[in-house]
């Protein structure tokens, strides 16, 4: 058995060696924001930004808006990739994170911007002003290149999804390009050995019922005509190996790039 004692000295152990990994690295948040957004935070910014570039063909003087940013895990590694012509914005509903991005990456690139939106999440913010079906991005119309939605839709139900995609066309200018992740369920083939089991419910699967939101799966059909629907093509469909298929460049998400013509 594991007492009270035991696990104070581990969580003392923890605090220490956090902070002095984030001594090494002022952009590494605190431990408590990045297990907020998952493990291996360092490694999947950049992976994330790899993917980008060679998937989503990222060039660095974009116009990126990152839907969802939390604390930065994904900005901090574009820091280095993105040039000073260029022009970041993220937005959350996680008040915390977004003050510490705001600190800590804003203050030391400016172009880089973290935005809070007070949009209700029974995840997330219970309560917020303003639902996901019918929430309108904080920002002008064609003023982005590359917007991006990574472990986003997996979170949203289909009405929620479909006025995200709405709302990233709105914001794309002409050829601009809409960078998202899934989990895509194929109705006419099995998935080869998938890591989770999805029931179906109404329009969509989950893989935690009881808990619909914690991983919320859409059939490709399904994503098409949404993303049809909203004024954009499909340009690339990228396997996730959550399904058993070998995960395209190691994503563990289906990726969906699509263009606004």
């Amino acid at each position: 058995m594991v007492t009270l004692g035991v696990l104070r000295a581990r969580s003392a152990r923890d605090s220490v060696a956090d902070a002095y990994a984030r001594l090494r690295n002022p952009l590494l948040p605190p431990r408590r924001l990045r297990m907020h957004v998952g493990g291996s935070f360092n490694r999947v910014g950049i992976e994330n930004r790899h993917r980008f570039i060679e998937l989503g063909d990222l060039k660095p003087n974009e116009q990126v808006l990152d839907i969802g940013c939390g604390v930065g895990r994904i900005a901090i590694p574009l820091l280095d990739y993105l040039d000073e012509s260029a022009r970041y914005d993220g937005f959350d509903v996680d008040a915390q994170m977004i003050a510490w991005a705001q600190k800590k990456i804003t203050r030391r690139r400016p172009s880089f911007r973290f935005q809070h939106v007070d949009l209700e999440t029974d995840m997330y913010n219970p309560g917020g002003s303003s639902p996901a079906a019918s929430f309108r991005f904080p920002y002008e119309d064609a003023s982005f290149s590359f917007v991006f939605a990574t472990s986003v839709f997996t979170h949203l139900y289909p009405d929620e999804t479909f006025n995200y995609i709405r709302e990233a066309r709105r914001v794309l200018v002409q050829g601009g390009r809409l960078y998202s992740t899934w989990f895509l369920m194929r109705e006419d083939e099995a998935d080869p050995k998938p890591d989770r089991v999805f029931v179906p419910r109404d329009g969509y699967w989950t893989a935690r019922p009881g808990d619909d939101r914690q991983a919320i799966g859409i059939s490709m059909s399904t994503a098409s005509k949404m993303i049809s629907d909203a004024g954009l093509e499909i340009s690339g469909v990228h396997d996730g190996r959550w399904s058993g298929r070998p995960g395209t460049m190691g994503a563990r998400q289906d990726i969906i790039i699509a263009r606004a013509g």
